[in-house]
């Protein structure tokens, strides 16, 4: 297992839940 790639995991994650937060305050925002 290469510690790069575990990192590259974290960081999507990160990425993924960070745009799906923001997707759904977007929501509550516009109130849909």
């Amino acid at each position: 297992m290469s510690l790069g790639h575990e990192i590259r995991r974290r960081i999507i994650k990160i990425i993924g839940d960070n745009e799906y937060t923001t997707f759904t305050n977007l929501k509550k925002e516009l109130g849909v």
